[in-house]
């Protein structure tokens, strides 16, 4: 019997909060490549506006930003979700601690200047990421 549920996109909706404009630039040109659609916000608080208007399936959160800070917007895009499908988010950052952006609620992290490998990469977890979500709803409805 085959497995009802529709296969993963392989092209991502894509927010990237990001107050730096060559830093912006760049990862729209990577994932470009990549194949993946991108909105760009340049702070926090409007990260977490975008995700309450529009479906993403990977944030990609600086984690120093103006207004709102990557940390707390994380937290506050967890609250907005709770237990409902939730964007995959991931801490871009060139100083900040690991444990402190997983504490937040992050889901992946990537180090600046970020590289097409790393997003490709990210990219993948965050496909893998998903179908494990599927699965467990899947199973927890039978």
């Amino acid at each position: 019997m085959s497995d009802p549920s529709p296969p993963p996109p392989t092209s991502l909706k894509i927010l990237l909060a990001e107050d730096n404009v060559v830093n912006q630039r760049v990862t729209q040109l990577i994932l470009a490549k990549l194949g993946h659609e991108l909105d760009i916000v340049s702070d926090g608080a409007a990260a977490v506006e975008a995700v309450q208007q529009r479906t993403y399936s990977v944030v990609l959160m600086d984690v120093e930003m103006p207004r709102l800070d990557g940390l707390e917007a994380t937290r506050r895009i967890r609250a907005y979700f709770a237990d409902r499908d939730r964007p995959y988010i991931v801490a871009m950052t060139a100083s900040a601690q690991r444990a402190d952006c997983m504490a937040a609620g992050m889901d992946d992290f990537l180090l600046k200047p970020v590289r097409t490998a790393d997003l490709a990469g990210m990219v993948e977890r965050a496909l893998a990421a998903a179908a494990t979500w599927r699965h467990q709803q899947q199973f927890q409805m039978e």
